[in-house]
Formats: structure tokens, C-alpha cells, sequence
């Protein structure tokens, strides 16, 4: 997706969780095709590549958790540690 702020995707992980990569350097559907709305990501499918786009200084990820009815990256009241939330899970960086 892309909007003023940047080129992003988001995810749907659970009920009122999404996962959201932002600053990304080229739409997701341009990146790998099979990234659409209602496909299912696995960990080894590629999601983006970093970029710089919209109000960026540098390449980067910006890369965030958010629950509760948070809809976007400036939900920041939303905005959870999935490491913290989520310890089961296997985060790799």
C-alpha cells in the first residue's frame, strides 16, 4: 500500500493485531505478487525490501506492533513490544 507517509504493508495477525512494515522501497505486490490482501504469509515469504520513502531521513524499517483497535503507525498509544507481548513467539533480527 502506499499513502503521503510512505510505502507500507500491514498484517492481520489475530483479532485486533497488526503488523506493520513502513519506509518500504517499492509496493509489497511489485516486491513478491503473492503478497495481496487475504493471502497467507509464511516466514519464509519475502514482504519488502527497506527503503527510505515518505518522511525518512535514511534507509530504514519501521516495523510495529499494534492492538486494540489501532489502524495505522500513528497509533502510538497502541503500539506494543512483541517481544514483551508475544514471548513465544520467534523473533529473529
Amino acid at each position: 500500500m502506499e499513502d503521503e507517509y510512505s510505502v507500507y504493508n500491514q498484517y492481520e495477525n489475530a483479532p485486533k493485531l497488526r503488523i506493520i512494515y513502513m519506509h518500504l522501497q517499492e509496493s509489497p505486490t511489485v516486491t513478491n505478487p503473492a503478497v495481496v490482501k487475504g493471502a497467507t504469509v509464511t516466514t519464509s515469504m519475502l514482504v519488502g525490501k527497506v527503503g527510505t520513502t515518505g518522511a525518512s531521513t535514511g534507509n530504514h524499517l519501521h516495523f510495529s506492533f499494534i492492538t486494540d483497535g489501532g489502524t495505522d503507525a500513528s497509533t502510538i498509544s497502541k503500539t506494543i513490544n512483541p517481544m514483551i507481548s508475544y514471548p513465544n513467539m520467534n523473533f529473529t533480527y
